[in-house]
């Protein structure tokens, strides 16, 4: 007997199956071009977005070319994820070249003074009076050794068992901006308790626009216990600033 040859029809249909396009690699490069699109718009978490945006890029390109070869019939995903990765790493590099522009004209630390203590991040610092104190900012505050006080008018001296003491603060406007004394945060202690303002004998804190460079300097007299204790009295630039400077001495 004789093995007969396969029919026609039956080779035929052996020769006309086709494999299943793979789109594996388009349908992840608009998966990642979405995701790493929608994240580089946000701040901060904009960094996240790198990777899969150049991923996105990467599998873009390679699923255009598989679809132009036939091996993968999803043109338009693979297309669509590489214009979306594009425009994610647009972003992401607007965002980052602003951040170094940023950081780049960021102001630098006031210089150091020869004689003038200069802040960083401490929360309080103890001073001499008569020394000079630059804050970070780079406002320089000066308070003069305590003097005693007497406003010539009984009606307003200390009351019994209080004294007057008046000093006198000198700023020094260090920034490249204009500075407003009256901005100044000023309180006192002697011997351990609250020392209160006299604001009918002291200057009014200048409510004035001092220039970069500029100097100003005002009176202040404070009430305080007759008997000879430790005066501290403290100052910063404005009630936000972080570091708080103590003229320190016996009165």
């Amino acid at each position: 007997m004789s093995t007969q040859p396969p029919s026609s029809s039956s080779s035929g249909e052996t020769s006309g199956v086709r494999s299943a396009p793979k789109n594996g690699i388009g349908l992840t490069a608009m998966i990642l071009g979405i995701i790493g699109f929608m994240l580089s718009l946000i701040p901060l978490i904009g960094v996240v977005a790198w990777p899969l945006v150049i991923l996105g890029l990467i599998f873009g390109l390679i699923g255009i070319v598989r679809a132009y070869r036939k091996i993968a019939t999803n043109m338009g995903m693979a297309i669509a994820g590489t214009a979306l990765s594009a425009l994610g790493l647009v972003v992401c590099i607007v965002y980052a070249a602003s951040f170094s522009s940023h950081m780049a004209n960021a102001p630098s630390p006031p210089a150091s003074v020869p004689g003038v203590t200069q802040g960083g991040d401490e929360a309080g610092v103890d001073v001499g009076f008569g020394q000079p104190y630059m804050f970070s900012g780079g406002e320089t505050i000066t308070i003069s050794p305590p003097e005693e006080f007497s406003s010539g008018n009984p009606y307003m001296d200390a009351p019994s068992g209080k004294e007057l003491v008046q000093t006198t603060v000198t700023v020094h406007n260090g920034t490249d901006r204009a500075f407003n004394p009256a901005s100044i945060a000023l309180t006192a202690q002697h011997g351990g308790r609250v020392a209160s303002q006299s604001y009918l004998n002291s200057d009014a804190l200048p409510d004035a626009e001092v220039p970069p460079g500029g100097d100003i300097s005002f009176s202040t007299v404070w009430e305080i216990g007759s008997q000879p204790g430790e005066l501290r009295i403290s100052a910063k630039p404005n009630v936000f600033a972080q570091t708080t400077a103590y003229w320190v001495g016996q009165v």
